[in-house]
């Protein structure tokens, strides 16, 4: 998403409340979500980019900005 420095940097943690909350949809989705400790910070609106979800293909792993809720 334009933010390698963030993404090589940051400590990735586990996201226990999304994965829990949203267990079943990641199930079907083969994905998990995880948090940056050292956000980046998005330029137009000046938000923290916490939460991914990382979803898996095959050996391929592809992750997306998930939302603060």
């Amino acid at each position: 998403m334009g933010y390698p420095k963030a993404a090589l940097t940051s400590v990735i943690i586990d996201d226990e409340f999304h994965n829990e909350v949203d267990k079943d949809r990641f199930a079907e989705l083969n994905a998990k979500a995880y948090t940056l400790t050292k956000p980046p910070i998005e330029k137009a609106t000046q938000g923290e980019l916490r939460n991914y979800l990382v979803r898996k293909f095959g050996f391929l792993h592809f992750a997306e900005y998930y939302g603060e809720g």
